[in-house]
């Protein structure tokens, strides 16, 4: 599954969790640069979820820069000629 979904471009990390990270080694090997692996669930839930938080974080502070700016061309109009 990893070869087919490490194709999309849109796909910045792959998340894979295992029971021996070990065994694994010899095909993960080709895709170091988007799959972390994790053999404990409690860390693979804390990585997704500061993942899922820096994620929203910066969309949040996408979107209050588009507000302000949409605020200052709204001023534009707003003004007496």
């Amino acid at each position: 599954m990893v070869p087919q979904i490490s194709q999309y471009d849109n796909i910045k990390q792959i998340f894979v969790f295992c029971a021996s990270i070990v065994s694994h080694l010899h095909w993960t090997i080709d895709y170091t640069d988007r799959l972390l692996k994790f053999d404990h669930p409690d860390e693979l839930l804390e990585r997704l979820w500061n993942e899922m938080k820096r994620h929203f974080r910066e969309q949040a502070q996408q979107c209050i820069q588009q507000a302000e700016e949409l605020k200052e061309q709204a001023k534009q109009y707003k003004q007496p000629p």
